[in-house]
């Protein structure tokens, strides 16, 4: 099994129609570009895409260890690709959210709802260089946060609802007229809320709340 067979295997589309634009995100980067103090936790979100080759590498490589470094994808020192940014963010969100034994491992589920959100649902098939550089834009702009405050416009995570409160981890947000109320551990105070200025976990808590919980 190649490295990338197994991310494929994480979101249960081995085999699917879904193949050309599998490796176009494999061959795109997530990174967090300079300047950017807001998205400094979105590190983590790298480490867990890179933790994926660790993972690959222990469990079902089995060919020469001092080739291995051919499996990964090629990305630039602190970035990992896009799909594995966003195969390890489906997994954090099915084992550490939604999880729900009745109904299986609904990863790839995930997986095609970030998909759909950045408006690439329908890439499907065989994709031409036209298609293949509307799918490099679409990843730059979830990098750049080109979207619009809540999500629309390309993020992986929309919301709709801009008038519910939703606590979580402690976290209590108002989506009002762009604004946030946040309470952690009986301490509030007023900032202003924006998709764009808030890290991916925090976005996808939020999604989530609103969609699921």
């Amino acid at each position: 099994m190649t490295y990338f067979e197994y991310l494929k295997s994480i979101i249960c589309l081995e085999n699917s129609e879904y193949e050309e634009l599998l490796q176009a995100l494999n061959e795109n980067m997530f990174e967090i570009l300079p300047g950017v103090d807001f998205s400094e936790k979105d590190y983590n979100r790298i480490s867990d895409g890179l933790a994926l080759r660790k993972e690959y590498e222990y469990y079902a490589y089995t060919g020469d260890p001092e080739l291995i470094d051919g499996e990964w994808p090629p990305t630039y020192p602190g970035s990992c690709s896009f799909l594995e940014f966003l195969v390890a963010l489906a997994r954090r969100i099915e084992n550490d959210f939604l999880y729900e034994p009745l109904k299986g491992n609904r990863t790839g589920k995930w997986f095609l709802e970030m998909i759909e959100n950045m408006g690439l649902i329908f890439f499907k098939g065989h994709l031409s260089e036209v298609d293949l550089e509307h799918v490099h834009e679409a990843c730059q702009t979830v990098v750049n946060r080109a979207y619009n405050s809540d999500g629309s416009g390309g993020n992986i995570f929309v919301l709709q609802k801009r008038n519910k409160c939703y606590t979580f981890d402690e976290k209590c947000y108002t989506f009002e007229s762009k604004s946030v109320t946040k309470s952690v551990t009986n301490a509030t105070k007023n900032v202003t809320f924006d998709m764009k200025k808030v890290e991916i976990w925090d976005q996808m808590t939020q999604y989530l709340a609103e969609n699921y919980l």
